[in-house]
Order: structure tokens, then C-alpha cells, then sequence
């Protein structure tokens, strides 16, 4: 298979066409996610909060009858779409993440421990969770690591990409694992991450029914600050999925380019801001949940209007 110049591969695979499309390249084995109505709202307000419609709409999920143990576990996260899922009445499964701890042993969930790797795996194969997020970390991998290996001890970086690398392989086990049960994951890390091109992830790419999405921050109202004050993070983000539905909610581009929108700043990231944007915003969770919602009616899960177990929201007709 021939190779594209890898830095202009990644920026490609993910470039939505002008009707917002995501056209793959030739080699990423991807076929094009269609684009339904949600992909083509460029008109959305940016700084808009969830409303109450949106929580409502949502929600109808939690009074679903479901063949699966939980709704959406998290990998490489504190509870934020977990969260969300309680806050609208969903079953959340685990939020494995470093600052949460093992309520067996106190000890936190740290991934390059292999008995708290195999124990996170234990527990998703028993829970069994529609939806599996995995936000793994992005150090070895961002363009601010890259610029500053020079000035750092050899041994030390190849610690922090081996590190990053078995953190991605253990995301990839958990997302397989999630399609041969007929479940689905959900996988974000940057954009300009240089993890797209790992060996691991482009096999997982090129299954067929998997796919690739950018969506920008910005759109979903994730707010930083800096030396100006508060402003909109524009953070261009990868998703990866097998479940278009999720993708279609998140396939989100900045609307700065767009002349019938009003121009926003950006908040600068630099200068160790990087970290208040990985915090996902409660809406960007719950477009999350609301694509999960589509993916449990397209699966039949559950069906719209069911009685005794859906309250038909009108509005959403």
C-alpha cells in the first residue's frame, strides 16, 4: 500500500469537504460518514447552554428497556460523559481514570499497572456498556512534546512515548472487544496528535465500519481563560467510532469562516492553558448522548413511541 507524506496524511483524513462531508483519503480504508441534518447546522449558536429540550429529549433514554448493563463508561477520564448520563437519569458505568480511585483498593487507576489494566477490561466485559469513551492521554503525542524533545533526556521521552503508546494499544483492545459484542466506543485525542498514524490505530481505521470526524471546540461552548479573560477554546479534535450516529453530533467546524455568523476569539492555549481544555463541556457530552440515543433506535434497543417504555417527546418530530 502506498504512503502519503504522513504529516499531510492526518490533516487530509479528516478535511470535511464544503456540504460537510468527511472525505477519507484513499488509503485510510474508511468510507465517508453521510452527513444528516446535524452535520449540516453551520447556524448553531456557539455560545448556546444545553437547554431543557435538549436534557428532555435525552433523557427518554433512561426509561428505555436495554439489553446492556450500562449506558457509557469512560476510559482515561473522570466522570464527565458518565456524569452528564446521571444527570439525565442514564446508567453510567466506570469513569478509569488516574485521579479516580479502585473502591476495592484506594489505589487510583493507573494504566501501566497490568493488574489495574486487566481489572478495568474484567469490569467492562461485566458491565458490558453501549457506549465506551476513551480520551487517552496526549503527551508523547502533541506538537508542544515535539518541540521540546531536544531540550529533554533522551531515556525520559522515549519513558513518555512508550508510555502514550501502551495507553493507545490498551484503548484499542477495549474498543475491539466493545465491536465483537456488537457495542460501540467512541475515541478522541487531537487533531494535529501524531497517535492517528500509529500502527494500532490505522488497522482499527481501515475496519469498515469505522470511521473518522473533526469537530472544533469551539462548538461546543468549551470555554478557557486567558491574559484577555474567558473565550472560546477552537481546539480541532479527531473522533473516531463505529457508530456514525455519535460522529454526526460531533462533526462541528468552527464557524469563523462563516459569513453569516459573527466572529468569536479564541482563547490562547499556550503557556500551560492546554490543560483547561481537556475538560469536556456538558454540551459536548450531551451531544455525545444524544447520537448514543440515535445508535440504541437504529440498533432497536429502542424504539421511538413505544408504549410503556418511551415518553414521545413532540417536539422532537
Amino acid at each position: 500500500m502506498k504512503e502519503n507524506n504522513e504529516d499531510d496524511d492526518v490533516n487530509r483524513q479528516v478535511e470535511p469537504t464544503s456540504d460537510g462531508q468527511v472525505e477519507p483519503t484513499s488509503d485510510s480504508g474508511v468510507t465517508r460518514v453521510e452527513p444528516d441534518d446535524a452535520m449540516r447546522e453551520s447556524g448553531e449558536n456557539e455560545r448556546s447552554e444545553p437547554n431543557d429540550m435538549q436534557i428532555g429529549i435525552l433523557a427518554n433514554l433512561a426509561i428505555e428497556y436495554i439489553k446492556y448493563g450500562k449506558h457509557v463508561s469512560e476510559l482515561f477520564s473522570p466522570p464527565r460523559v458518565c456524569r452528564a448520563a446521571l444527570k439525565i437519569g442514564l446508567k453510567p458505568g466506570m469513569s478509569f481514570d488516574m485521579t479516580e480511585t479502585d473502591p476495592d483498593d484506594g489505589e487510583p487507576w493507573d494504566f501501566t499497572v497490568y493488574e489495574k489494566r486487566r481489572k478495568a477490561k474484567d469490569i467492562i466485559e461485566r458491565d458490558k456498556p453501549f457506549l465506551l469513551v476513551g480520551s487517552p492521554p496526549c503527551r508523547a503525542f502533541n506538537v508542544l512534546f515535539g518541540s521540546n524533545i531536544t531540550r529533554m533526556d533522551p531515556k525520559k521521552v522515549q519513558e513518555i512515548i512508550r508510555e502514550g503508546k501502551s495507553h493507545i494499544d490498551f484503548c484499542i483492545e477495549l474498543y475491539k472487544m466493545q465491536m465483537r459484542e456488537g457495542r460501540f466506543f467512541l475515541h478522541e485525542h487531537p487533531l494535529s496528535a501524531w497517535s492517528w498514524k500509529l500502527d494500532s490505530v490505522r488497522e482499527l481505521r481501515e475496519c469498515s465500519d469505522v470511521y473518522k470526524i473533526r469537530g472544533d471546540m469551539c462548538r461546543f461552548n468549551m470555554i478557557t481563560n486567558d491574559a484577555q479573560g474567558p473565550a472560546l477554546a477552537y481546539k480541532p479534535t479527531g473522533w473516531m467510532s463505529n457508530s456514525k450516529h455519535i460522529l454526526n453530533e460531533l462533526n462541528k467546524l468552527c464557524t469563523n469562516n462563516d459569513s453569516t455568523h459573527p466572529p468569536h476569539r479564541h482563547a490562547d492555549l499556550q503557556s500551560g492553558r492546554a490543560a483547561q481544555a481537556a475538560i469536556y463541556p456538558e454540551k459536548l457530552c450531551l451531544s455525545i448522548l444524544k447520537g448514543l440515543r440515535k445508535e440504541l433506535i437504529s440498533n432497536k434497543v429502542m424504539y421511538t413511541g413505544e408504549i410503556g417504555t418511551v415518553c414521545e417527546d413532540h417536539d422532537e418530530k
